[in-house]
């Protein structure tokens, strides 16, 4: 079965919905690891959330401070914000460790940068958008290949592929999968 033809046999969601199927992967992260939390883009579909969530510390990260504007009124003594300019230099001023990184912004291609940036450093990052149909919607097409080799080599992946786009997490410390598994309470 082709990409397209498994995309297809997946829930149809309107445009809006499809921006926040990360929410069950990043809430259970969170939920798992609530210490420092660094969230590389914000939006409606998980600023609000992790706010709630109440980690030990939330840093929100946003390229576009018009955008950013929206969310800014959540802003608190364990809740900041912070425009981006150059990525550089912001995680030299923050560091690379943080036990949860929700990777959702904007341009796609500095996901991959950040993520290469983040491998190794974290306990989980939450990567929103992994599938193929929509890496080939975001990406030039030999960059596909080289986001894909880079989501594959982390020692541990758990894919949230029930709709899409689909959200990975990923981590080289952490068995995401059994830790998932043990964090869920499932009654029978």
């Amino acid at each position: 079965m082709t990409t397209e033809a498994k995309e297809k046999t997946k829930p149809e969601l309107c445009q809006e919905a499809r921006w926040g199927t990360h929410i069950p992967a990043m809430t259970l992260a969170v939920s798992l690891l609530p210490g420092k939390v660094l969230e590389l883009g914000v939006g409606y579909f998980s600023t609000t959330i992790l706010h709630n969530l109440k980690p030990e510390y939330l840093l929100s990260v946003e390229s576009n401070p018009g955008w950013m504007a929206r969310f800014v009124n959540q802003q608190s003594d364990i809740h900041k914000f912070r425009h981006v300019v150059d990525y550089d230099k912001l995680f030299n001023t923050i560091g690379l460790k943080w036990d949860v990184v929700l990777v959702d912004h904007a341009p796609y291609e500095q996901r991959f940068h950040d993520l290469a940036r983040l491998k190794g450093h974290c306990g989980m990052l939450v990567v929103h958008d992994t599938d193929e149909y929509t890496l080939a919607q975001l990406l030039k097409e030999e960059k596909i290949n080289k986001m894909q080799e880079l989501l594959d080599s982390f020692k541990y992946r758990i894919d949230f592929n029930h709709v899409a786009p689909q959200t990975s997490i990923l981590s080289d410390t952490i068995d995401v999968g059994s830790v998932i598994l043990t964090g869920i309470n499932v009654k029978g």
